[in-house]
């Protein structure tokens, strides 16, 4: 229980240093308050390194355990998409060859009407 203890004082430090490092940002500009803003930023520092130190080991684990299950759920999402792209890549492939089957029966086509049209002794080669 001591090193929940630890953690939560550990973060508790890290967002204080956070928000302190930020809220000094108006005292650098105000002649009178330019040293205490400095000091304060400064000491902010140290306040974030010592809740890096109490989070620690458990705090390590914790980003840890949240990045593997969001990796987990990322891949996750990819095979989906992998799935539904291979559905979309066989729809594709099937539409290809119905429109080259339809090409090709009509081109097929127009060439048997091409020479019913065209009359067969048009031009008559006889040889003697």
């Amino acid at each position: 229980m001591l090193t929940k203890t630890k953690f939560w004082l550990g973060l508790f430090l890290i967002a204080g240093s956070l928000i302190m490092g930020k809220a000094v940002i108006p005292l650098f500009f105000s002649p009178e308050t330019k040293m205490l803003g400095l000091w304060l930023y400064i000491i902010s520092w140290p306040i974030l390194f010592v809740g890096i130190y109490f989070c620690g080991y458990e705090g390590y684990n914790l980003i840890h355990e949240l990045s593997r299950e969001y990796t987990r759920r990322a891949l996750e999402r990819s095979k989906v998409d992998k799935v539904a792209h291979a559905l979309n890549e066989q729809r594709r492939k099937a539409y290809n060859r119905a429109k080259q089957t339809r090409v090709a029966t009509a081109s097929k086509n127009a060439v048997t009407k091409m020479r019913e049209r065209i009359p067969r002794n048009k031009f008559p080669h006889k040889r003697s």
